[in-house]
């Protein structure tokens, strides 16, 4: 799993390595998205990225605790979950300048981290032309920045210059604030909306599920502009091994185009019933597809089956693997 193999290094060299250089102030992001409703998660993250999704570390722990990061001291990892509460990333294209950004809330051992940065020799100190202050290591191509509640982490700039957050802002999709917080999820109706412990979005998603498609013996095309998702913990589920309920929305231009669609996604859903459940390609798309999928309008709605942290880690490895 590459892309969360490097996030979790990011976090790891935050621990070993940071310093006081600081993001912008909380209270300044605050007054900035002080009108909308619901508050703007993803407020301290660049625009431009091609999919933004947030985590709830602490409800997430049974999947990230499960997770391989390679060679990464397992001790040191947990360590940095420990310390991290939340956290919203952003993946963004090459020709932006950088491939990820990181703004965690948690808490963090400034000082310490200080005096560790200071006498190190593979971090340097940076003023961008922007004005954007933080540390950087070329030898990890890791630029990173803290305070004592917040962990800015990226391989470009680490966090935005409140200017440019005025006038450049993380365009949310209207539907992720219905899913992040609901009622409803699939056939399921709460007295109490539920907030969901991993959510996001992912534009121009065709390129990712087309080839998926592909690999199991499906070629078509869907022509998904975006595609959203959102996950709850099942909350009779036990703490050491929690079940996790998922909503996917898929987004296309047309409502004949969504209508189609469905119909394929009836086709892929006989398809996965007929592949042996031991191959995780196969567990994965049986769980995807657990319930038929329907439409609204151009938007056509997945309500996956329920999932354990070992299903929910095969899932990530599929989206999150490459950029």
């Amino acid at each position: 799993m590459k892309f969360l193999r490097l996030c979790l290094l990011a976090f790891v060299l935050i621990i070993l390595f940071v310093s006081c250089a600081t993001g912008p102030k909380r209270t300044e992001v605050d007054e900035l998205f002080r009108d909308k409703a619901p508050p703007h998660e993803f407020a301290e993250l660049a625009a431009g990225g091609t999919a933004y999704f947030s985590v709830d570390v602490s409800e997430m722990r049974p999947v990230l605790d499960n997770i391989s990061f390679g060679d990464m001291n397992g001790s040191d990892a947990e360590d940095v979950l420990n310390m991290t509460e939340t956290g919203v990333i952003g993946i963004y294209p090459e020709e932006s300048g950088r491939k990820f950004m990181i703004a965690a809330n948690g808490n963090y051992p400034v000082f310490w981290s200080s005096i560790a940065m200071t006498f190190s020799s593979a971090w340097k100190k940076i003023k961008s032309d922007t004005g954007v202050k933080y540390w950087r290591s070329e030898r990890q191509n890791l630029s990173l920045a803290l305070s004592p509640q917040k962990a800015f982490v990226s391989d470009g700039e680490p966090y935005v210059e409140m200017s440019v957050l005025r006038t450049a802002v993380v365009e949310v999709p209207e539907n992720y604030f219905e899913i992040r917080r609901s009622s409803v999820i699939g056939d399921l109706i709460f007295e109490v909306p539920q907030t969901a412990v991993m959510a996001g979005w992912i534009d121009k998603a065709g390129t990712k599920i087309n080839p998926f498609l592909a690999n199991i013996g499906i070629p078509i095309q869907i022509p998904a502009d975006r595609l959203l998702f959102a996950f709850y913990k099942v909350t009779e589920s036990p703490p050491e091994n929690p079940l996790y309920d998922g909503i996917i929305y898929l987004e296309v231009p047309t409502v004949s185009q969504a209508r189609a669609v469905v119909t394929i996604l009836g086709f892929a859903r006989n398809f996965a019933a007929a592949i042996d459940d031991s191959q995780p390609i196969g567990k994965i798309l049986t769980l995807l597809l657990s319930n038929q999928p329907r439409f609204e309008g151009t938007i056509i709605k997945l309500h996956a089956g329920t999932m354990s942290s070992e299903e929910m880690i095969l899932l990530l490895s599929l989206f999150l693997k490459e950029r």
